[in-house]
């Protein structure tokens, strides 16, 4: 049996649309396995609160309380870890697993909520510079100061 050049040409064609087809199905599966969305969903009251989060960082999370729960948060250092699953609790106990790792201060004023990172658990504090001594008299200005003064 004798193939002719069309034929030939058509099967190639075909395998190589089989083949690039099988490439780009293997691209996207990749690319869809390391390109995970970060996610972050908010339920809930105070008093019970539930926090699903997928692949998001702790700056992310603590964002998303703002809205639902009038959150407001500054940090002296990055809350760059990222965390993955479901937090439920009270809003207090929800911040402290979220800041697992953190030293933090959380100051509840009216409807507000505002917590305040100062650092990571572990870490030195820089001591405050200590303000200068008052200048000491001197023995002999004591001795004048405590002597009345003679008319």
């Amino acid at each position: 049996m004798m193939l002719n050049r069309s034929s030939m040409l058509s099967r190639v064609h075909r395998s190589l649309r089989a083949l690039a087809a099988v490439c780009l199905l293997a691209f996207l599966v990749a690319a869809g396995l390391t390109c995970a969305r970060a996610d972050v969903r908010v339920q809930g009251n105070v008093a019970a609160v539930r926090v699903d989060t997928n692949q998001a960082q702790i700056s992310e999370v603590i964002s998303a309380l703002g809205p639902a729960f009038n959150v407001r948060y500054r940090t002296s250092v990055p809350l760059d870890g990222t965390i993955s699953g479901t937090f439920t609790g009270s809003l207090g106990y929800v911040l402290a697993r979220l800041l697992d790792g953190f030293n933090f201060i959380v100051k509840t004023e009216r409807d507000t909520i505002e917590v305040v990172v100062v650092g990571r658990k572990g870490d030195r504090a820089v001591p405050m510079a200590q303000p200068p001594a008052p200048a000491s008299k001197s023995l002999a200005s004591q001795w004048r100061s405590s002597t009345p003064a003679q008319k």
